[in-house]
C-alpha cells in the first residue's frame, strides 16, 4: 500500500458548542473499496467545561455513507441532517457534496458566532482561520470504482479573534484529492498522533484486511488517548456490491 497521510485537528460540537478534540476517524482506500472506521466518543462544551457522552458517526445513505468530524451540530444547525437532505437528491458524490457544502455553509458560520459569543476563550483555544473546522465526507462506488469527496469548512476571523466568513474547500477521488494515482491511501482525521505513530513504526503494519486494520488505528488512538477517543468502534466497508457494517458494531443503528 502506498501511504499518504492528512492530518486535520477537530472537534465534535453539540447544544452550545459539542465536541472538541474527542474523535478518531479513519479511512482506507483501494481501487476496490473504501473503509472508514470511527470511534464512537462524543465531547460537548458548556460554560460548566467538558462532558463526554456517545454517539454514531458514520450514517448511511444506500449507496454511499457520510460521516462527519469538527463542530457538527448546536442547537440550531446539524450537520448531519444538512448531509441527509442533499442525499434526497438524485446526483453522483461530487454532485452531493457541493449541495451540502453549499447549503451548510451559512449556517455553520452562524454556528461559529454563537459559539464564540457563548464561549469566547474555548472558540480562541481552538478555532483558527488556518484549521478546519468540520470535516465531512462521501464515500460510496460510481462506475464500479470507489469515489470520495471531502468537505472542509475553513472558519475566517477578524482582527478581534470574532468569526466573520466560513469558507469551503471539496477534493474528490480520483482526482486531486488522491495522491496516489492507483488510489491506495489512507487519511487519519481528528485524534491521529499515536495512529501515524504506529504505521510509521511498523514496516508491516498494513495486513491486507483493510477494515481489520482501521479498527486497530482507532484502537490505538483509544488506548492512547482514552480520555478524548472511546468505544465502542464503527467500521464500514463500501465496495462494488454495496455497503457492508462489518462486526462487532459499534454504536451505530443495526
Amino acid at each position: 500500500m502506498t501511504i499518504t497521510q492528512l492530518r486535520l485537528t477537530i472537534a465534535l460540537v453539540s447544544i452550545l458548542a459539542s465536541g472538541g478534540e474527542a474523535t478518531t476517524l479513519v479511512m482506507v482506500g483501494t481501487p476496490k473499496h473504501i473503509v472508514i472506521a470511527t470511534d464512537s466518543m462524543a465531547g460537548k462544551y458548556t460554560r460548566r467545561g467538558r462532558t463526554a457522552g456517545t454517539t454514531c458517526k458514520i450514517v448511511s445513505g444506500g449507496q454511499f455513507v457520510y460521516a462527519s468530524a469538527g463542530f457538527i451540530e448546536d442547537v440550531k444547525f446539524n450537520a448531519d441532517e444538512i448531509a441527509a437532505r442533499s442525499r434526497q437528491r438524485k446526483g453522483n458524490i461530487g454532485q452531493h457534496a457541493n449541495w451540502y457544502a453549499k447549503d451548510a455553509q451559512p449556517p455553520f458560520l452562524e454556528m461559529m458566532k454563537r459559539f464564540h459569543r457563548s464561549l469566547p476563550t474555548s472558540y480562541k483555544q481552538m478555532i483558527s482561520s488556518e484549521g478546519s473546522s468540520l470535516v465531512t465526507i462521501f464515500a460510496g462506488i460510481e462506475n464500479g470504482r470507489p469515489a470520495v469527496a471531502l468537505v472542509e469548512f475553513n472558519v475566517i476571523n477578524d482582527a478581534s479573534g470574532s468569526p466573520v466568513q466560513a469558507k469551503t474547500k471539496i477534493g474528490f477521488c480520483p482526482g486531486l484529492f488522491c495522491v496516489d494515482p492507483k488510489m491506495d491511501f489512507w487519511r487519519v482525521f481528528g485524534q491521529t498522533d499515536a495512529a501515524i505513530g504506529a504505521v510509521t513504526r511498523t514496516p508491516r503494519f498494513w495486513t491486507g484486511n483493510d477494515a481489520a486494520d482501521a479498527r486497530k488505528l482507532v484502537q490505538i488512538e483509544i488506548d492512547a488517548m482514552p480520555d478524548h477517543v472511546g468505544p465502542p468502534i464503527d467500521v464500514v466497508e463500501i465496495n462494488s456490491t454495496g455497503v457492508h457494517w462489518v462486526e462487532p458494531r459499534g454504536s451505530c443503528p443495526r
